[in-house]
């Protein structure tokens, strides 16, 4: 029996399994999510989008990722052009039918048990809000500036250091009406850069969760492209 979409939060994943690495990537991830994440009030349905481009360096992971999707049900689409984060984002949240949509990079861990479905209400009795993010840099230098507001969850001071970023977050259906996709086309960080600068400009209602759930983790970049390395070689 089909769930009802209202009732349900989708979990938006894109992934690279151009390398052995990028697939135990995917796993990890997944493992993290299986563990921790829950919805006491919705139904979690998981879809992926994959860059289909290969690397001819290493080892197309893409049987394994559909054998692995496959046995954990969670709805896989190929994205066959050039290997590009905002473009593959931008599909897996076209994926995505359920009021609320929670967005999710393949190397991004899960630490801690969460919850989906008190952010998940709460998105959708503030219409106002924009983004809840479950994750943020916790150092001095990229720390965002967090304001105390009477509905529990702090917003981000717009004005202040790193007020987004892509890191795993909570939206509506309707955030890519307001505030348009990620930027494709151009290099690694300009997806969330451009974003960023237009819900920046426009004071955007950015909210966080009540700590950091996350950490990032992996060097192998998800580009085959050498200008996309993080540390300047794929191993």
């Amino acid at each position: 029996m089909d769930i009802d979409r209202n009732d349900r939060i989708d979990v938006a994943i894109c992934t690279w399994p151009n390398h052995p690495q990028r697939l135990k990537y995917f796993v990890r991830m997944m493992d993290s999510l299986k563990g921790r994440l829950g919805a006491s009030q919705h139904n979690i349905r998981y879809l992926c989008s994959a860059e289909a481009s290969r690397d001819p360096m290493f080892a197309w992971m893409g049987k394994e990722l559909e054998q692995y999707c496959d046995m954990f049900h969670i709805e896989l689409q190929w994205r066959d052009a050039a290997p590009n984060l905002g473009a593959n984002m931008n599909a897996a949240i076209r994926m995505c039918s359920a009021p609320i949509i929670f967005v999710q990079q393949d190397d991004w861990c899960l630490d801690h048990p969460l919850d989906l479905s008190p952010g998940a209400e709460f998105m959708l009795e503030h219409p106002e809000v924009d983004l809840l993010r479950y994750c943020w840099p916790d150092n001095d230098r990229m720390r965002p500036t967090f304001m105390d507001q009477p509905d529990g969850y702090r917003r981000i001071d717009m004005r202040g250091q790193w007020p987004y970023g892509d890191e795993p977050h909570m939206q509506r259906q309707d955030f890519v009406a307001k505030w348009g996709e990620f930027f494709e086309g151009g290099g690694h960080a300009s997806a969330s850069y451009a974003l960023g600068k237009k819900l920046r400009e426009g004071n955007a209602n950015i909210r966080v969760a009540e700590k950091n759930y996350y950490h990032h983790f992996g060097q192998i970049s998800s580009y085959p492209r050498s200008v996309e390395k993080r540390d300047g070689r794929r191993r």
